[in-house]
């Protein structure tokens, strides 16, 4: 894992070549897979039966819904009506079809239970699904033949909105997130923390006001383990390390520990260890935990101080004006408030936490521990660096192009009215490769071989040993508020759950879970909560299914206990519901001084396997590689632990590399998102039939940064490229753990760049210009309804005409910006500020997956290089935020991020690709979803297909577009078939033409003998 491993490798100059910007229509295969796809004449594909590739379609009440909604925004016209009428008695066959299949499954649910002998609760809970969904059956089809013999059209438009909602309480699907434009969950600090307490009488009536130490120096206290110093086992060790000498212990802390500019007792000790770096709280708690480990009684104290204004600037991360770091400081919670003379700030004052240790003073000054005999006072925390800058490759190696002037190029672009279209994506990425080849050219060239150090630049702490203890702090105190062996809990950060088992529960505040977690008492274990089943009758019902091919539970029957864990531990229990069953998990941080920071409800099910995926001061790699190093735990809940660490690991690493790209001080506050396996429900008329497992979601409701531009650089400009970054990282770390291809997972940057290459256009909504823009948006009334909120709010949206074409997954990506903060919701349809990656295979149970350690230092060159890239190289002027975010996003799209799972592509167990007609204004496609490879006869049944949704003409037009993709399809065949990973984008037929048909095996393996 460490960066000096990395210096001067060959292999990994040859692996910046694959981290930079690659094209995204080009075609990449290996030399095998080269001859296969040389497009010669050959007559078209025989006409295949599809049966075996149908896919499924949505249940025919969800297609009821969209047919009426549409017909109900339409305008008031006989036309439409007649359509409505003659697409909902195709719709009503189809329901019919599904209602008896419905009714054989529920008399099979019934076999079962008489087979396994359960009790009559359990054959009444069957009863009771099979009245419910008669009545419902039954009502629905009544309603349906009043709505199809009303004659005026405008008495049937009336009617389908009530027949709409009806449809929706038949069939509910998951439920929405919500979402408040008023929090925007990326962006920089909300909360600055005011000026500090001056004199100690300030601190009355608080935990922490000044007092007289009561306690005795023996007490116990002084010695024991708490939440925020852990005496672990690595504790103990290195403190034996050390010989338990406080002067050791204080030397080691002080001159191997970083200093972070926050607030408040958010890590602990252990965490502090393992990453190195901690606030002043953290470094306090790893210096008393190994004090008390070497049975030297140890002590917080917490005051107001005077520091050198100089020395702080230095301290918090190199800040390059006073105003700075003191804001970095207040940003971060930190009371604080600069001091002047002469108009120039000289001191900061801020409140501060150091350590007191009982140790033998007098006269060795603690150098011999023998008699204790003082209260000593230490700080580890407060230290001076040494900074060294990194290379700047903007200078170094000129970029000779601008990014946003070749997006530009031949697009349609009307600024004024919001409106871009043929946005030039393809010129930017070619343009790019030519500079990443120069970059590595130059990287290459450099002697001594260069490193990711003088890339980045060095931060190292200007280590002092001493030989005894000093006999004063490095700074003036002001007020003392208090001594204490135990951190108050007002001084420590926290995480609280409520769970609401509906929306009105949640309205009357009426709560059926609640829990409070302190983040360092947390320390480096999993937060999330399981359900498991309520009874041995559920559980018995659950387990008859193994064995069998069986890939969904019968939901109503089965009752579920929500348990919140720590490290798959319960910390509470909550109240049986059926599977399926809504579930609103509200989630508070709650910050020293500030109180609640972050609120906000997940819109959950009973079923799902949920993980909160929390970012204290930021994560780093040391963190990610102990958890694999020290956990074997195999489970579902540890997997999404596992992409949580990897997610919050690659975004911290993405924003220092952007940071010391553009000259911004950077740090991490703390935020939080939730890693689910969900829940998949079949309902019928309101109840939840089947239900079972087949995606991974990520939905981040805050990562939060204080951000300060040095020397003029823009810290809004950072947070919106940062907001663009962790975006795509929701889709991509899915892919990473999953070994599926980039650009398979679902984010909003992801599904508007998508948007773009397929030609569709994209709107930037203000509130200036809302109201003509939003009739042109053929998305869905939800997404509506959230835009018009955020432009009301004054934000900016940025989202594309229509949804883009994918191969399992629809909806679209919108993007909301606060024009003045840079603030942003990166989100998809369903309202998740997040992403999503599907699976092939249904399963029972919550996924789990295989994931290995991986050196996430790679991804520095790259990364810097398409930060230069996307910016334009070098102090651009400001962009509209939708070409802005366009241009960020590219060289994103195309990092190669190292895969979590060790996984072949052909050895996958999803298997998915599609077949496109493309050109002169056309765009139809076949699509495979499946579990086992894609054979020959399977792929020229889809092609078959494909050309039987053409007209003459059009199929006319590509003949030799569809003879070419026969005739790879053989050589495929007679080589064995073709992978997804020979194959790096799609195949064109004819090679290069406008008028063509397209070929995509995105994962796994196609056209198997």
């Amino acid at each position: 894992m460490s960066l000096e491993a990395l210096n001067g490798a060959r292999t990994f100059m040859r692996t910046v070549a694959w981290i930079v910007l690659l094209t995204f229509s080009t075609v990449t295969i290996s030399p095998g897979a080269q001859a296969l796809a040389q497009a010669t004449q050959a007559a078209p594909a025989p006409a295949v039966a599809l049966s075996a590739l149908k896919e499924q379609a949505p249940p025919a009440i969800e297609r009821m819904q969209r047919t009426l909604a549409a017909f109900h925004r339409s305008g008031i016209r006989k036309a439409d009506h007649d359509t409505t009428r003659a697409a909902l008695a195709q719709l009503r066959s189809e329901l019919e079809i599904e209602d008896e299949r419905a009714r054989s499954e529920l008399a099979e649910d019934a076999q079962r239970l008489g087979k396994l002998r359960l009790s009559e609760t359990m054959q009444q809970r069957h009863a009771d699904a099979v009245a419910r969904i008669s009545a419902g059956s039954t009502q629905l089809h009544q309603d349906l033949t009043r709505f199809s013999g009303l004659d005026k059209t405008q008495d049937a438009h009336q009617a389908a909105a009530a027949l709409t909602e009806q449809l929706q309480q038949a069939s509910p699907g998951r439920p929405e997130q919500t979402f408040d434009p008023k929090s925007l969950p990326f962006g920089g600090a909300t909360y600055k923390a005011p000026a500090p307490r001056t004199r100690a009488e300030q601190f009355a009536g608080t935990n922490l006001r000044s007092q007289a130490v009561t306690l005795a120096a023996t007490d116990p206290s002084f010695l024991s383990e708490t939440e925020d110093a852990q005496l672990t086992d690595t504790v103990r060790t290195l403190a034996a390390e050390l010989r338990n000498d406080p002067v050791a212990i204080y030397n080691w802390v002080r001159n191997n520990i970083e200093y972070l500019p926050t607030h408040g007792s958010i890590q602990g000790s252990e965490i502090t260890l393992q990453t190195r770096r901690g606030n002043a709280f953290d470094i306090s708690s790893l210096l008393v935990a190994l004090l008390r480990a070497a049975q030297v009684p140890a002590r917080y104290v917490y005051g107001t101080v005077e520091l050198p204004i100089d020395q702080v600037m230095n301290w918090v991360g190199g800040a390059t004006s006073a105003n700075a770091a003191l804001d970095l400081l207040a940003q971060g919670g930190v009371p604080v408030t600069g001091l002047s003379q002469g108009g120039v700030i000289k001191t900061a004052r801020m409140e501060h936490v150091w350590v007191e240790a009982y140790v033998d003073f007098i006269p060795s000054r603690g150098a011999r521990n023998v008699v204790p005999d003082t209260w000593a006072p230490l700080d580890a925390s407060f230290k001076q660096y040494d900074y060294t800058a990194g290379i700047d490759l903007k200078q170094a190696v000129p970029l000779p192009f601008d990014a946003l002037t070749l997006l530009k190029e031949g697009a349609n672009i009307d600024l004024a009215a919001g409106i871009a279209d043929n946005l030039n994506q393809n010129a930017v990425v070619a343009a790019s490769e030519d500079y990443i080849a120069a970059v590595e050219q130059y990287w290459a060239n450099q002697t001594p071989p260069g490193t990711i150090e003088q890339l980045l630049g060095t931060k190292t702490i200007r280590a002092r040993s001493q030989p005894v203890l000093a006999a004063s702090l490095p700074y003036r105190v002001t007020a003392r508020a208090s001594s204490f062996a135990v951190i108050p809990s007002s001084l420590r950060h926290y995480i609280r759950l409520l769970l609401f088992n509906s929306a009105i529960d949640q309205t009357l505040d009426s709560p059926a879970m609640s829990q409070s977690i302190s983040l360092p008492a947390l320390s480096t274990r999993r937060l999330g909560v399981t359900y498991r089943p309520a009874t041995a009758e559920d559980e018995a019902l659950i387990r008859s299914y193994d064995g069998t091919s069986i890939t969904r539970l019968p939901a109503y029957l089965i009752r579920l206990v929500p348990a919140i864990q720590t490290d798959g531990v319960d910390v509470s229990v909550g109240p049986a519901v059926t599977m399926g069953a809504d579930q609103r998990w509200q989630v508070t941080l709650v910050q020293p001084g500030a109180g609640a920071v972050h609120v906000h409800t997940y819109a959950q099910l009973a079923g799902d396997e949920i993980v909160f995926g929390l970012n204290r001061n930021g994560v780093a790699p040391t963190l990610v590689s102990h958890r694999f190093a020290t956990s074997t735990d195999t489970s579902a809940a540890e997997s999404l632990h596992r992409i949580a660490l990897y997610y919050w690991a690659e975004a911290d690493l993405s924003n220092r590399v952007l940071g010391e790209t553009n000259g911004v001080l950077y740090q991490r506050l703390p935020s939080v998102g939730v890693f689910t396996s969900p829940l998949s429900v079949i309902y019928s008329y309101g109840v939840p039939r089947q239900a079972f497992y087949k995606s991974r979601q990520v939905d981040i409701s805050r990562s939060f940064v204080s951000a300060i531009g040095k020397n003029g650089a823009s810290a809004k400009d950072f947070v919106i490229t940062s907001g663009v970054q962790t975006s795509l990282l929701e889709g991509r770390v899915l892919e990473q753990a999953s070994s599926a291809p980039q650009g398979s997972g679902i984010s909003a940057v992801q599904l508007l760049i998508d948007a773009g290459n397929q030609g569709i256009p994209l709107y930037s909504l203000t509130a200036a210009n809302a109201s003509a823009l939003l009739p042109q948006l053929s998305i869905s009334s939800s997404v509506k309804s959230q835009i018009s909120a955020a432009v009301a709010a004054g934000q900016t949206v940025v989202v594309s005409q229509r949804a883009p074409e994918r191969l399992d997954w629809s909806g679209v990506g919108y993007i909301m910006l606060d024009p003045e903060t840079g603030s942003g919701a990166y989100l998809i349809e369903g309202g998740l500020n997040g992403g999503e990656l599907g699976d092939c295979q249904e399963q029972r149970s919550p996924l789990a997956m295989s994931l290995r350690d991986i050196v996430l230092s790679l991804m520095v060159l790259g990364l810097i290089a398409v930060i230069i890239a996307g910016s334009g190289g070098a102090g651009t002027a400001a962009a509209p935020a939708m070409l802005a975010i366009m241009a960020a996003g590219l060289g994103l799209t195309a990092l190669t991020f190292p895969q979590t799972a060790s996984a072949g592509t052909c050895g996958s167990g999803c298997h998915r690709g599609r077949i496109q007609a493309q050109g002169g204004g056309l765009q139809a496609s076949v699509a495979w979803n499946q579990a086992t490879p894609l054979t020959l006869a399977q792929g020229q049944a889809l092609l078959a297909a494909l050309s039987a949704q053409l007209t003459d003409r059009q199929r006319a037009e590509r003949a030799a577009g569809f003879a070419g993709a026969a005739r790879f399809m053989e050589n495929a065949a007679a080589s064995g078939g073709v992978c997804a990973r020979d194959i790096k984008s799609s195949l064109s037929f004819p090679r290069g033409a406008q008028i063509r048909i397209d070929i995509e095996v995105r994962e796994g393996q196609a056209f198997t003998p």
